[in-house]
């Protein structure tokens, strides 16, 4: 029968026959040419994709030869990214002109990341991608770490939000009342 398996998961191919020798193709390539009635082929380095494996008994003059054709389709693996503010996993509140950390990790995935501040890309880099700013601006910040898709993995994203406020209260220095008692 088909069978489904996600990238990076491991498949074992089993060939066996009642007479003569057993050969297992791959794509049409010979995966494990059997001298005996059973032929094992187990292969973990499959990217995402659909295989086909056919076993196959040449038969001779004594017994006819057959084969048996099944499909393998290799699924994208789920990647994962991780974003830190300031080594925080969440949303995150800083005093104006406070200095801050932006940093993507790749979890689960094989290649680039993008690192993003209200849409604009700030960085594309391997893991980790880092971003150190000071933002002189009293706002809401929206900073994303993207994974795009690649042959083997699923795209995926971490969106935190980053409150800048000006939490330090005005100093007074010398004050006066006024009217004067």
């Amino acid at each position: 029968a088909d069978k489904t398996i996600i990238y990076k998961q491991g498949i074992n191919v089993t060939a066996i026959t009642s007479a003569v020798n057993a050969t297992i193709y791959l794509n049409g390539t010979i995966a494990n040419a059997s001298t005996s009635t059973i032929a094992i082929h187990y292969n973990t380095s499959l990217p995402a994709g659909k295989f086909n494996f056919t076993a196959v008994n040449p038969g001779h003059e004594n017994y006819t030869g057959n084969y048996t054709t099944w499909w393998l389709t290799v699924a994208k693996a789920s990647s994962e990214a991780n974003l830190l503010l300031n080594g925080t996993d969440g949303n995150l509140s800083v005093n104006v002109s406070s200095g801050i950390n932006i940093t993507g990790l790749l979890v689960t995935g094989s290649g680039n990341l993008d690192l993003y501040q209200n849409g604009t890309l700030l960085n594309s880099s391997a893991s980790p991608v880092q971003n150190l700013t000071t933002l002189s601006t009293i706002s809401m910040y929206n900073f994303t770490v993207v994974y795009n898709e690649t042959s083997n993995y699923n795209s995926s994203f971490e969106t935190h939000w980053l409150n800048v406020t000006d939490a330090v209260p005005p100093a007074s220095s010398n004050p006066t009342e006024s009217p004067a008692d």
